[in-house]
């Protein structure tokens, strides 16, 4: 190509198709200036021809449910390897002096129970120790909960290197369009046979989604990383010689009462439970539309391949010439394997490589989505972050609430509690008043009823004196 000719870059489907109207508007115009190569043109149009042809979509969709419940617990898990639980051993064994590494209250209460580990005793009241009760710590990490996460670790890293493989091999999603055609023509004594076959094959916008797909996706290779630390990190090798803990796991006290812990077993619940593969797939596949006009355009395709070929048997129709009609068929087309489920589901099917080199558009495209996806990202972060915001402000709030309504109610309580203990001491005070009262009664009962029996006294006194006066008066007379 002469330097100065310039170059046309194929910018986008709106230049395409004014090239597709240019060429083939120059091969019509061909065919109508020119007898033979019309009487050509029809003979490829008509010959016995067979078309198949398919347009396929393909679309992802990742499950977000096992990616947003790890990553809600994945922070409790680092929590615990970077500070685990230790349960604290002391063995007490009497040393030589010299051996010993610490002396606690322990030691001087051994020695005051036990003089014979005294060497001497200073006229200042100083004692010179021979042997000393040392007191060894040990802090043992292979408890239960340590060994339930140990576990943990193992099972989601297992868990999360099973989705994620499944999902990079087979996450190639296309949208395609193929054609096949057949034909044979015969001109004469001459025939032609011809077998052409179109693919044209792009990465799948699944649906919207693909954005969408690649950050889940993103967020997946975090976890994994995140997993791969937790895997390789100091606690799991101090870990890795203790006994796995299995179904049923015991919720010890420590794993009830730590927030950390009760986080780790509700993802081993989760991913006991969980037996999906996490990608959804969908596949849509409709025949192509062989019009007029499209099967035009595959007679001209015809056309253009005969008179590419270089042969000395070719030769051109006149009036003469015996032309030969046929019908078209149409027929399913046979896809190749790389245009099927079984590229995805097939057992053993080893991942294909889309090798298709993306144009200058497409990659353009791929960034422009990337940084939306980034931009959708870090707006997502941001309302996330405001979020958690206005749940503190409100956790604070209620917490203020909650207090001032413990406070009041504490108020009434020792309110109630005061009234109450008046009510008693009132009741008190009735009861101790009706109590005197009942005395004072009483020993006024007791008053009138002696005076009663002292005034009946004198009256029979009186009685007997007044009996006896008769008596003397009647014995004078």
């Amino acid at each position: 190509m002469p330097n100065n000719q310039k170059k046309t870059p194929i910018k986008n489907n709106k230049t395409i198709d004014s090239y597709k109207e240019a060429y083939f508007s120059h091969l019509e115009k061909l065919v109508r200036d020119d007898k033979s190569i019309a009487l050509l043109f029809q003979a490829f149009k008509n010959g016995k021809n067979t078309y198949a042809g398919i347009h396929r979509r393909e679309n992802k969709t990742y499950s977000p449910d096992f990616i947003v419940e790890i990553e809600s617990a994945i922070g409790s898990l680092e929590a615990i390897v970077n500070d685990p639980h230790r349960f604290i051993k002391e063995n007490p064994l009497v040393v030589e002096v010299e051996k010993a590494k610490r002396v606690t209250h322990h030691s001087i209460k051994h020695m005051a129970q036990h003089t014979e580990n005294i060497a001497s005793v200073g006229n200042d009241g100083s004692v010179d120790p021979k042997r000393v009760l040392n007191m060894f710590i040990e802090d043992e990490l292979k408890i239960y909960e340590n060994r339930f996460i140990m576990t943990l670790v193992r099972r989601l890293q297992t868990f999360i290197e099973l989705r994620y493989k499944y999902i990079i091999e087979h996450s190639d999603t296309r949208d395609s369009d193929a054609v096949a055609m057949t034909s044979q023509v015969k001109i004469g004594d001459v025939t032609y046979e011809m077998e052409t076959k179109l693919k044209v094959v792009i990465p799948s916008d699944d649906e919207g989604h693909r954005a969408a797909n690649q950050d889940l996706l993103n967020r997946l290779i975090m976890l994994r990383k995140r997993t791969l630390f937790l895997a390789t990190s100091r606690f799991m090798l101090e870990m890795q010689k203790a006994a796995p803990v299995s179904d049923p796991v015991l919720q010890t006290n420590i794993m009830r009462l730590n927030y950390d812990y009760q986080n780790a077993y509700r993802l081993w619940l989760f991913i006991s439970r969980y037996d999906q593969l996490g990608i959804e797939y969908k596949f849509q596949e409709t025949k192509f539309d062989f019009n007029e006009d499209y099967l035009n355009r595959l007679a001209f395709l015809n056309l253009s391949s005969y008179l590419s070929v270089d042969s000395p048997n070719q030769i051109l129709p006149d009036d003469s010439s015996k032309l030969y009609f046929y019908k078209p068929k149409f027929q399913k087309l046979n896809l190749d394997v790389d245009l099927t489920d079984e590229r995805i589901f097939a057992k053993g099917n080893p991942f294909k490589i889309n090798n298709n080199r993306e144009t200058e558009a497409q990659i353009a495209a791929k960034l422009k989505r990337q940084k939306a996806a980034e931009e959708r990202r870090l707006k997502k972060a941001e309302e996330k972050q405001k979020q958690k915001e206005l749940a503190a402000q409100k956790r604070l709030e209620a917490k203020k609430k909650a207090e001032e309504k413990r406070l009041e109610a504490k108020k009434k309580a020792e309110e109630k509690k005061a009234r109450e203990a008046e009510r008693k001491r009132q009741l008190a005070l009735v009861a101790a008043e009706r109590k005197r009262i009942e005395k004072i009664k009483l020993e006024e009962a007791k008053k009138l009823e002696k005076a009663r029996q002292d005034v009946a006294k004198i009256a029979i006194k009186r009685k007997k004196v007044t009996s006896n006066e008769r008596t003397s008066s009647k014995s004078k007379k």
